[in-house]
């Protein structure tokens, strides 16, 4: 016979014959003073993953849950009918330093009140409707999946080695900011408020100065986002 599990709802599954049953269960977490700790919702080959490797494949990184999920996802059997995985990072609170063995982006003079200074990487794909006057090209993704794994890929590399933000973002970028020069690449400038679509200011002004983002969608397509001061 089937397992017994919970479930809301899903009546043709509690009649005639109890398959399911409807009854509520809870679990707590007691979150430290001082830490962080995801949480993570896994569904088909996901949910075959052991711990330890769900863990390790995705232990830098600790603040982008997006990104966490998708390596999950792309961990998973390729051969299974589904594989689905949502992770919510929770911190308890946050150290305004800068995180170790990473350098430290010279910038000119500090900005406005109320502004971030970042740079990003693009990655275009083919099911934007939008036209972008800041592309530099057409992206080669041909969805948004696609372009996804490619900022998965590269947000894996910067943060084994921020060094290489440069030569990626040459390499990489659909936005026209990836042919300015030197230390320049990929830099938006000085962004206050209301300036960017809402989840491209939220996750910019979320950041600790030289920290990395999750992956990040708008309009223009998927980010991948440093802020430099």
């Amino acid at each position: 016979g089937l397992s017994s599990s919970r479930a809301m709802g899903a009546r043709d599954l509690r009649w005639p014959d109890k398959i399911v049953v409807m009854e509520p269960e809870t679990a707590s977490h007691l979150i430290p003073p001082v830490g962080r700790f995801r949480l993570a919702l896994l569904c088909g080959a996901t949910a075959a993953l052991p711990d330890g490797q769900l863990a390790q494949a995705t232990a830098q990184l600790p603040r982008q849950p997006k990104a966490s999920a998708l390596r999950w996802c792309l961990n998973a059997d390729a051969a299974a009918s589904s594989s689905t995985a949502v992770c919510i990072a929770i911190e308890a609170s946050r150290s305004e330093e800068a995180p170790a063995k990473r350098p430290r982006v010279a910038v000119s003079n500090a900005g406005p009140e109320g502004t971030v200074r970042v740079r990003h990487i693009l990655f275009r794909h083919q099911q934007l409707r939008q036209p972008d006057p800041a592309a530099r090209r057409e992206g080669a993704a041909r969805g948004a999946q696609e372009a996804e794994a490619a900022a998965l890929a590269a947000l894996e590399q910067l943060l084994r080695d921020p060094s290489q933000f440069g030569r990626l973002c040459r390499e990489l970028s659909d936005c026209q900011t990836a042919t300015q020069p030197g230390k320049l690449t990929g830099d938006l400038g000085w962004l206050g408020r209301a300036q960017q679509e809402q989840s491209f200011e939220d996750a910019a002004f979320a950041l600790s100065v030289n920290a990395f983002s999750d992956i990040v969608s708008s309009g223009r397509g998927v980010h991948v986002i440093q802020r430099l001061a």
